[in-house]
C-alpha cells in the first residue's frame, strides 16, 4: 500500500518537471507507472525465487521501482525544453 501511494506521488513529480518543459504531462505519469511494474515485478519474481523470503522480495521490489523512477527522471531531463 505504501509503495502505491510513494508512486503516486513520484508520478506527480514527473508530471510537474514535464509541464515545466511543455511536454504531456500524461504520457510522462504512464511512463513512470509503467516502467515501475514492468521493474517491480521481474524484481519480486526473482527476488522470491531465490530467497523465498516475502520482505526482502517486497524490498527488492520496491528498489527495483524506484531504479525506474530514476530512469525516467533522467529521461525527461535530457528531454529539451518546447519553446
Amino acid at each position: 500500500m505504501i509503495q502505491i501511494i510513494i508512486l503516486i506521488f513520484l508520478a506527480q513529480y514527473i508530471g510537474e518537471i514535464a509541464r515545466k518543459k511543455g511536454r504531456t504531462v500524461w504520457k510522462w505519469r504512464l511512463a513512470t507507472v509503467l516502467a515501475w511494474f514492468a521493474i517491480e515485478l521481474p524484481v519480486v519474481l526473482c527476488s522470491f525465487g531465490y530467497s523465498e523470503n516475502i520482505i526482502i522480495a517486497s524490498i527488492s521490489g520496491f528498489l527495483g521501482g524506484l531504479l525506474s523512477f530514476f530512469i525516467i527522471k533522467r529521461q525527461l531531463e535530457k528531454v529539451p525544453d518546447e519553446q
